[in-house]
């Protein structure tokens, strides 16, 4: 008996075969992970020049408010001075409030950190062509 050869031929379109290339080829794969890597460090070397925005608040309750003694004639000179008159400072409820924002303008370390991350970007997308 002779053996048969049959020669099949596979139609793909260029999607395909591209698909297939990624899921079989590592370098293809490991280019693919440089250029999101690059494209991450970049975006957070860009976002080092937004704005940070702080909120804060702090609320408190004083119960024992504080509470001195003055001379009487301190408010009114007609009074006896020997007269001791008390007088609370403070109040029982305190609140502040408060927002910071805080913009970089200028800083070249910020600069060169951006401009080594665009260039990784470019050659990772280099090196995948």
């Amino acid at each position: 008996m002779a053996a048969q050869s049959q020669e099949t031929v596979l139609t793909m379109t260029l999607e395909e075969a591209l698909q297939i290339a990624r899921k079989q080829q590592p370098d293809l794969l490991n280019a693919e992970r440089n250029i999101a890597y690059a494209r991450a460090a970049t975006r957070e070397a860009k976002s080092s020049y937004k704005p940070k925005v702080t909120l804060e608040g702090d609320y408190r309750y004083n119960p024992i408010i504080q509470t001195n003694v003055l001379p009487a004639n301190a408010f009114n000179p007609a009074n006896d001075p020997k007269e001791l008159v008390p007088i609370r400072f403070g109040t029982p409820w305190n609140g502040v409030a408060g927002i910071r924002v805080k913009q970089p303008l200028y800083d070249p370390a910020k600069l060169a950190t951006l401009d080594g991350s665009k260039l990784s970007e470019e050659l990772a997308l280099a090196e995948q062509k």
